[in-house]
């Protein structure tokens, strides 16, 4: 489950991955957290990972301020995709 790729949240994952410093190569990391409950967004293991789950979060924190999003409103927003994805392809 995650956010549809939009104009809107596309030029949110850049600004954000820049706030960060998170190379472009790893964005597409960050699209599994957006959607998914916060609660269950990865912490930082403290192994040094590249690039670090703090990061991704921060990145994905960042990208729901741009957006005026919340947990519950991006789920919401999530669900209501997946939904839409399902029925599109029962036609």
């Amino acid at each position: 489950m995650s956010l549809p790729r939009t104009p809107d949240l596309e030029a949110a994952l850049v600004a954000a991955s820049e706030q960060h410093d998170l190379p472009v190569h790893y964005r597409d990391c960050v699209r599994p957290l957006l959607g998914v409950p916060m609660s269950q967004w990865p912490q930082c293991c403290g192994r040094g990972c590249e690039p670090c789950a703090s990061t991704l979060v921060a990145v994905a924190e960042a990208i729901y301020d741009r957006l005026g999003l919340d947990d519950a409103t991006a789920q919401r927003l999530a669900r209501e995709y997946e939904a839409f994805q399902d029925a599109a392809r029962t036609r």
